[in-house]
């Protein structure tokens, strides 16, 4: 319940640490992060992120920005853009996908990805979900 209600504020204020350790020469990543969440009407949950991480013995700042506004009763998207001077980390990226609810908790995703590095990538997205009961289960592409 507790948790549930968590998910309803609409407004909220989290951090958040992770630790990945690798085998071989490469030493572990530490990220910490803070990020603020609101909702509107126009943009649905708003979320401002700040990430520091430590990797490969070079320390740097994500700066992001994500948006899910609701795109009526079955269909929602979301948005993102985001920036840093690290080397690991895009210079620039954005993001956008569109998500649509189908028939017993079904949904189809579709989207794209551009993450600035000193070379460009460009993503194209797709999945393909079901929830089953607190379980959500994606097949990505």
């Amino acid at each position: 319940m507790q948790t549930l209600q968590r998910y309803s504020r609409n407004n909220a204020v989290g951090i958040g640490y992770d630790y990945d350790n690798f085998s071989g020469d490469i030493s572990p990543w530490n990220t910490f992060s803070v990020y603020v969440r609101t909702t509107t009407k126009w943009t649905g949950s708003l979320i401002g992120r700040v990430a520091q991480s430590s990797r490969f013995d070079n320390t740097g700042t994500l700066f992001e920005l994500d948006a899910y506004p609701s795109l009526g009763k079955n269909a929602y998207a979301y948005f993102n853009i985001g920036g840093s001077g690290a080397s690991f980390f895009p210079n620039f990226s954005i993001g956008a996908s569109i998500y649509y609810s189908l028939p017993k908790s079904w949904e189809i995703e579709e989207g794209y990805r551009y993450l600035k590095f000193s070379d460009a990538t460009n993503i194209y997205t797709a999945s393909l979900g079901k929830y089953l009961g607190n379980w959500g289960l994606n097949l990505i592409s």
